[in-house]
């Protein structure tokens, strides 16, 4: 008997972190998209800690369906472990990863799926005509701003959870906490060949207006994250030795100007606040480039195996050697 589990061509990987009532509509969709391409496919579900509000949605899934798995996780993880968790689950060569709801409409994500050709690494869809609140579209146009701004990746929806992605991607890429919404600029960084397509937007059912201020902190920190691995992964020195300078400089700065006054002017030096911290500056100065030049060390000596680089195509195993 033929294996049929090597046969699968399309997996379809949909995060649940949002409570949304229109799951198992999306699914449907989903599922009656695919079965018109006359493709192997399959249908992974992962409820990052909602599994209780997707309980009945989930029950009459899995009765309408054969390919449809569903993996719960009880405690709240990140988006990181959930997609390594689908992806250690899945057997597809192609991975369509979405979020807990549809952001572009069917017909734009197969065009997108369809754009998928063998020079071609990762689709990311670009949401047109945005249905959105006009403050989430600020929010978002800020967001992959700062991310063009930071990478220099001409990136201009991140926002947008849709994406198509070949399994060695995936593979050869450690991403981690909540980075896999920047998984196009890791994968672009890394040499994988990438396409921006435009979307029509479906209508929008996630979160609207003000977030919460540790959202919006998280983000920020994510950002940061993406600024340290896409630029100084490899050279951890150059980024804390420039703080470090930053507060040597200013430390020197002030502890200077009390020196400064104490000669000319007679000052009294005793419990001076401005040299108190002037020395603190000072010593944090010196650990920060110290950090940096242990974090220069431990690459040296544990990052040399890590790839930074991807072989598009060998054209050939062997040469002779020219003679001189």
């Amino acid at each position: 008997m033929q294996n049929t589990e090597m046969q699968i061509k399309y997996s379809i990987i949909i995060l649940l972190e949002e409570e949304t009532g229109e799951i198992d509509r999306f699914v449907r969709r989903i599922h009656e998209l695919f079965s018109k391409k006359y493709e192997p496919f399959e249908v992974i579900l992962i409820a990052n800690g909602t599994e209780g509000f997707f309980k009945n949605q989930f029950d009459e899934i899995k009765n309408e369906f054969s390919n449809i798995q569903i993996y719960t996780l009880y405690r709240k993880n990140t988006q990181a472990v959930c997609m390594k968790a689908a992806l250690k689950e899945s057997k597809g060569d192609i991975i369509i990863a979405c979020g807990s709801y549809q952001q572009i409409t069917m017909e734009s994500l197969g065009q997108a799926i369809d754009s998928l050709d063998t020079q071609i690494d990762l689709i990311l869809p670009c949401r047109k005509k945005r249905v959105d609140p006009v403050f989430n579209q600020f929010q978002s146009s800020f967001f992959n701003l700062l991310v063009r701004k930071i990478t220099a990746h001409r990136f201009n929806d991140l926002s947008c959870t849709v994406r198509i992605v070949r399994r060695e991607v995936m593979e050869s890429i450690d991403f981690y906490g909540n980075m896999y919404r920047f998984l196009p600029v890791v994968a672009a960084q890394k040499g994988f060949k990438y396409k921006e397509i435009d979307a029509d937007h479906f209508k929008e059912l996630g979160k609207t207006g003000f977030y919460k201020l540790s959202e919006y902190l998280m983000r920020l920190l994510d950002i940061f994250s993406l600024l340290f691995l896409v630029h100084y992964t490899k050279k951890p020195f150059r980024f804390f030795s420039t703080i470090g300078i930053f507060f040597f400089s200013l430390g020197l700065s002030f502890i200077g100007y009390v020196l400064f006054d104490k000669i000319f002017s007679d000052a009294y030096v005793g419990n001076n606040f401005i040299l108190i911290t002037g020395f603190i500056l000072f010593a944090v100065g010196v650990q920060s480039s110290g950090a940096g030049l242990l974090g220069e060390i431990i690459t040296f000596a544990h990052g040399r195996k890590n790839k930074e680089y991807t072989v598009d195509k060998v054209i050939s195993h062997s040469f002779k050697e020219k003679e001189i």
